[in-house]
């Protein structure tokens, strides 16, 4: 599934706004009976290499911070 958003979306992305949308997103899918997954969309999203420098300073800081 792609997720598709406008620029002004993206630049309205804060650090809270995108964990908000990323646990709606999960919950979603779990409520549709999918598999929660959410490590492609995130980094979809963002626009943001996995396992890169912005990766590891960014992305995993906010996901494991909400654990």
């Amino acid at each position: 599934m792609k997720v598709i958003i406008t620029e002004a979306q993206y630049r309205q992305l804060t650090e809270e706004n995108l964990r908000e949308f990323l646990y709606s997103f999960w919950d979603n899918q779990k409520r549709q009976g999918e598999d929660s997954s959410l490590d492609d969309i995130i980094f979809q999203i963002t626009d943001i290499r996995k396992d890169s420098i912005s990766d590891y300073n960014t992305i995993r800081p906010l996901w494991y911070e909400s654990i």
